[in-house]
């Protein structure tokens, strides 16, 4: 066996991209435990160093919670409303958009398209090994003359292999050009809304200091035949806004 690597890469990243994609597909649901150091050992191949390592770096993504003597909890929230800082009562739809009060015409840019190996973040969103070539679609979203938004789609290749430059999208949206050019529908979805900062790529396109607060959605979208897409979207907070719908009841 290489001492050092699984697949190319170290065997503790190998480790910890598999377990991470595991959690995120939801084969480890929240509230139950991954299988023992000797389980996880005997699972890779690998040392018990090796998996320590591994699960370090789960636990401090805050993926799960490490207890001696009872092993790995997962605790990834994977429903926003149950374990945000509000409790939502009897929602009945949460929706993320444009605030009505921007002014000037909403455009969508021509995508800019590119192939990259998926590093640990999108890997684990589309649950490929890392270094795996992958589609990486761009786009901005403007309002008159401002860009408010920043959009980062990432797609296996396989979906759309003859996908190699942002013309042959135009505007149509990706979900619509993958099920008019392969039959790929889209069947569900998660989304969850953070707050980041932009870094520095991130500042030259929404045109703000390196730094500044955030809207981030990342979202990952499922076909009858699996994952389809990895997606990161950036947003001006002032042109954004959240809408929970309640209803009474118990």
């Amino acid at each position: 066996m290489n001492k050092g690597k699984l697949n190319g890469i170290p065997k503790y990243l190998e480790v910890y991209q598999r377990l991470k994609a595991d959690i995120l597909s939801r084969k480890y649901p929240l509230g139950t435990l991954l299988p023992t150091e000797n389980e996880l050992v005997e699972m890779f191949g690998v040392s018990k160093i090796t998996v320590r390592h591994a699960v370090q770096l789960l636990r401090e993504e805050h993926l799960v919670n490490v207890q001696q003597g009872r092993g790995a909890e997962v605790i990834l929230p994977q429903t926003g409303i149950e374990h945000s800082s509000h409790h939502y009562r009897n929602a009945t739809s949460i929706s993320v958009r444009y605030r009505a009060d921007s002014l000037g015409e909403f455009r969508v840019s021509v995508p800019y398209v590119d192939r990259i190996a998926a590093d640990l973040k999108v890997s684990g969103g589309l649950e490929v090994p890392v270094g795996t070539e992958v589609i990486r679609i761009q786009r901005t979203h403007a309002i008159g003359d401002q860009v408010i938004g920043y959009i980062v789609h990432y797609v296996p290749k396989d979906l759309a292999p003859e996908l190699v430059s942002g013309k042959l999208m135009g505007e149509t949206s990706l979900y619509q050009y993958l099920e008019q050019n392969h039959g790929v529908r889209f069947l569900e979805g998660s989304e969850s809304i953070d707050i980041a900062s932009a870094g520095f790529a991130e500042s030259k396109v929404l045109d703000v200091e390196v730094g500044a607060p955030l809207f981030l959605l990342t979202r990952r979208a499922w076909s009858e035949n699996g994952i389809m897409e990895y997606c990161e979207s950036l947003f001006k907070p002032h042109n954004f806004e959240i809408q929970v719908a309640m209803k009474g009841g118990e």
